[in-house]
This record gives structure tokens, C-alpha cells and sequence, in this order.
């Protein structure tokens, strides 16, 4: 199979890249409009137009890209009949999401968005204790995303009409919510900007209401310490889990719960062992960790002719969760979805 990459950044560099050689298939070009990070990619076939890109015999095309330029490149790709895989977020608008699914069928092709952490283990583990019942009912879920570096000023991420807004860039949280408590049903957030001059909220306090429990998200890109969190309280038992680690808080009675358990223990060392490889090859935690996981599913869906592992659905549902949430820090009220 043959794949096309457009956008030099990391996630493709250190992501998409090394995934795709470790899963066998021909990588014929890569595209970016910067000339300078394009120079960064040891391979023969660089292009300044994605357009040229797409005219190659393509099966797959990887968009790593800022989200302003995710719906012209994938109604492109979809036009060539070429397979798509979008980085998050799918797209900055709703309207732009549903045509991107409306021009993937249209043309009969594959369109799969990446929300990678749903394939890291400890988030695979607590799905697994949810749907074999460990879990209990579900009564709520907490997460925290702390960042601690903000970008700079002439940073694209601080455009809200290239980049969406700081929850729809960072929407790992938003899909991790509704994966586990199904679609939303109302929210309620304020937001602070902190720094007065500083351009864009980089504070968030949101309530989200499901069908039956209650979400709760904390966003600051001002904390003295960075860390992703992400907390889930049942009748059964509770999870704390980070990207590396999977902790049983309340087990119960359950001999799966404590293997579980156990098992988070004796990785210890296996973690640490990680860790020391991410900081030495960054290309470590994407290629065997959940970036490769999912695009080896969307390799197999294209090949199998099967479902993707994440549909566009999905991508479209956490645009409209982060619209909501906007919506709700401007007016100052409930918002219904």
C-alpha cells in the first residue's frame, strides 16, 4: 500500500512516519508549505503543494497539519478516492465535519480521525473493566490537563479561526468523556484568561451532563505542573489513570480488578524502562504506543475493507462538545446540546 503525508511536524515526524515503515508500507512523498521543515524529512519526494502530493498513486493519506487546513485537504483526497486519516481535530466547524463524512462516502473511501489516547493501555483497561461490569454504574468523571508552556504569539494555536479554540485543540479529554459516558446532554463552563494581554483563554472549569453521570473537566495552560489526569468513580470502582500508569483506587471484590491491579504493579520497571526510551527516541512512544496502535486498525480497515477504528462521527461530536463549551463561556449559561 502506498501513503502520502502532508505536514512536516512532529506528529508526522515522530508519529505517522516511523508507524507506517514499521508496518511495511511505501511512504511516496510527504508535502508542506515550509520549505525548511520539509529539508527535515529524509525522504526523496518533497512537495510545497499538497495538491501535487495527492495526484500520486495513493491508497492513504496521513494529514498532520494545523486544523484550519484538515476540511480543503480531506474534500481533496476524498475527490481522488484516497483513504483518509485526519489528525485531531477533525475539523474547526460542525458544517466542515459533516461535509468531510458526506465527501468520504461520497466517494467511497475511508475517513478515520486521531484520537490516539483511546488506545493507550490504561484508558484500554478501564474500557474493558467498564464492559465486563467492574465498574459499576457510572457516577462521574474527572479530568485535569495542566500545560505549563503556552505558545508563542505568532503561533497558529492561538488563532481561533485556524486553530478552534484551546479545548477544540485539545480534545483528548472531550472524546475520553464521551467514549465512556456516551453523548452529552448539556454543559456549563466558565473560562479566564489569566494573563490580561495574553490573547486567548487558557483557563477552564467545565460541567458536562450525560445521560447518567456527570463529567468535569479543568483546562489551565498556566500551571507550575504539567499533567493530563483523567479520573472515573463507579459503584464498583474507581480509576486513576495518567498516559503511563493505571491505578485501581477502590477495587472490588473482583479477581480480574486485582490482577488488574497487580499487574499495574509488576510494570513498574517496564514503565520506567518507556519512559527512559521516550526521553532517549521520542519516536518510541508514537511508533509502539497508541499513535501506532490506531494507525495499524486503519491500515487493517483499508486493506480489510472493514470499519475504521475511529469513525468521523466521533470527530464531529467532540466539535460540537467544544462548541458548546465555548458557547457556554461567553453567554455565561447552560448550554444544551
Amino acid at each position: 500500500m502506498k501513503v502520502g503525508i502532508i505536514g512536516c511536524g512532529k506528529v508526522s515526524s515522530a508519529g505517522h512516519i516511523p508507524a507506517f515503515r514499521k508496518l511495511g508500507l511505501d511512504i511516496i512523498g510527504i508535502a508542506d508549505s515550509n520549505k525548511t521543515a520539509l529539508k527535515r524529512i529524509p525522504l526523496t519526494r518533497r512537495y510545497t503543494d499538497y495538491k501535487e502530493l495527492l495526484k500520486q498513486d495513493l491508497d492513504i493519506v496521513s494529514i498532520c497539519t494545523p486544523p484550519f487546513l484538515h476540511y480543503e485537504m480531506c474534500l481533496e483526497a476524498a475527490e481522488r478516492g484516497i483513504n483518509i486519516l485526519v489528525e485531531k481535530p477533525l475539523a474547526l466547524s460542525i458544517k466542515e465535519g459533516e461535509a468531510m463524512k458526506k465527501a468520504a462516502e461520497r466517494n467511497n473511501v475511508k475517513l478515520s480521525v486521531m484520537h490516539n489516547y483511546k488506545f493507550l493501555d490504561p484508558f484500554i483497561k478501564a474500557k474493558r473493566m467498564q464492559e465486563t461490569g467492574q465498574l459499576g454504574r457510572l457516577l462521574s468523571i474527572h479530568t485535569l490537563v495542566h500545560g505549563s508552556s503556552p505558545p508563542a504569539r505568532e503561533n497558529w494555536k492561538l488563532d481561533e479561526k485556524k486553530s478552534g479554540s484551546m479545548i477544540l485543540q485539545w480534545n483528548h479529554p472531550l472524546y475520553l468523556h464521551t467514549w465512556f459516558a456516551g453523548n452529552p446532554k448539556s454543559v456549563y463552563a466558565i473560562g479566564k484568561k489569566i494573563i490580561p494581554d495574553y490573547p486567548s483563554i487558557a483557563d477552564m472549569q467545565i460541567l458536562i451532563e450525560f445521560e447518567d453521570c456527570t463529567g468535569f473537566i479543568e483546562m489551565s495552560q498556566f500551571s507550575a505542573c504539567p499533567r493530563f489526569s483523567f479520573g472515573i468513580t463507579g459503584t464498583g470502582a474507581s480509576l486513576a489513570l495518567q498516559p503511563t500508569t493505571f491505578k485501581v483506587l477502590a477495587p472490588s471484590t473482583s479477581i480480574e480488578v486485582i490482577d488488574e491491579f497487580l499487574t499495574s504493579i509488576s510494570n513498574i520497571g517496564k514503565t520506567l524502562r518507556v519512559f527512559v526510551e521516550m526521553r532517549q527516541k521520542p519516536h518510541m512512544r508514537y511508533t509502539w504506543g497508541s499513535h501506532f496502535k490506531l494507525i495499524k486498525q486503519f491500515v487493517e480497515s483499508v486493506k480489510e475493507d472493514v470499519e475504521v477504528p475511529i469513525n468521523v462521527d466521533e470527530g464531529i461530536m467532540s466539535i460540537k462538545l467544544a462548541q458548546a463549551i465555548a458557547e457556554s463561556i461567553q453567554s455565561g449559561a447552560k448550554v444544551t446540546l
